[in-house]
């Protein structure tokens, strides 16, 4: 049986943005991106999967109630979870283990939004560094979250260490998988400069 949207409850098409793979739906628009994918779009503004969004949302034939709550994994089925992406106000929907739901549109205003919180984010009088962990310290800050994990999060955050170390994605990048996976992180919007400085420790 093929993937569901979570909304519609129809097969989800997938598609191939340069190495990304999405799952999109026809009818509402709404896209499926696994951590991977998701960290990669947010970090760099990902044009192929941003253009593949803005599509599907130009096709949607439906409008749906995106406020409401409880919807299903697509690979799962277990109940999904609402979080705020790092760094905007763009709410969407997640699986703990394979991935993020985001609503017509909501991809494009959330790679647009932490662009923009990424390029004010600069040191410097009247800079907004992570104002959450500005008051509390890198260090103190990166320790909370980082009691705030469980086991397989950890894990987790090992494994982004190490595919940083060899290469094969940025900090940034692994920043936001990292965000992704910590339960209550946002700490005024500085999830992922918590994120990086937590691997920046590893890898030094």
């Amino acid at each position: 049986m093929s993937a569901a949207c979570p909304r519609c409850r129809v097969s989800l098409v997938a598609a191939t943005c340069g190495d990304l793979h999405l799952r999109g739906c026809a009818q509402c628009g709404g896209l499926w991106l696994d951590y991977r994918a998701t960290g990669r779009v947010l970090s760099s503004m990902h044009a192929e999967t941003l253009a593949t969004a803005d599509a599907a949302a130009a096709r949607a034939t439906h409008a749906v109630d995106t406020s409401h709550a409880g919807l299903a994994c697509p690979d799962c089925r277990a109940a999904l979870r609402r979080m705020v992406i790092p760094g905007s106000t763009v709410e969407v929907d997640r699986c703990d283990d394979h991935g993020t739901w985001f609503d017509r549109a909501e991809l494009r205003h959330a790679a647009e939004a932490v662009a923009r919180t990424r390029s004010g984010a600069a040191p410097g009088p009247g800079g907004a560094v992570a104002a959450g962990a500005v008051g509390v310290g890198m260090a103190g800050a990166a320790g909370a979250v980082a009691l705030s994990m469980n086991d397989d999060q950890r894990n987790r955050m090992m494994d982004a260490a190490g595919e940083v170390a060899e290469g094969g994605i940025d900090v940034a990048e692994a920043g936001f998988e990292l965000a992704d996976t910590v339960d209550g992180a946002e700490i005024a919007g500085g999830v992922l400069e918590i994120a990086v400085g937590i691997l920046g420790s590893i890898l030094d």
